[in-house]
């Protein structure tokens, strides 16, 4: 086969299949991770963003305000719970893993980052 040339063994069904796969990952990695985050115990940096979000500040000694402001918002909704702590966290990994997908043309890579 010459350089520049189609292959002629793959077809656009097998892109359309890797990307049905990457994005059915994606989405039981989000269903997952919500489950995980619902049911480990805390860690003491999630606890001690959820103190501030109780007391919310323009300013904090070491941190930018915005974790506060995302716990914060999220224990408004989903009150004052494991998932809701960590809600946001979730959501910022699958979107982060999402737009790399929509950045790269092969989703077969992107499959290995689930694993990391």
């Amino acid at each position: 086969m010459r350089l520049g040339q189609p292959d002629s063994r793959s077809s656009h069904w097998t892109i359309a299949l890797s990307e049905q796969r990457f994005y059915f990952l994606l989405f039981a990695f989000a269903l997952i991770h919500l489950w995980l985050s619902s049911w480990l115990a805390p860690s003491e940096d999630e606890l001690y963003y959820w103190c501030w979000s109780r007391n919310l500040q323009w300013s904090y000694f070491d941190h930018a305000p915005l974790v506060a402001f995302l716990i914060a918002a999220s224990t408004w909704i989903l009150g004052d719970s494991l998932l809701a702590i960590r809600f946001f966290a979730c959501i910022g990994g699958v979107a982060i893993l999402w737009l790399l997908s929509t950045l790269t043309e092969s989703k077969r890579m992107l499959g290995l980052l689930f694993f990391c």
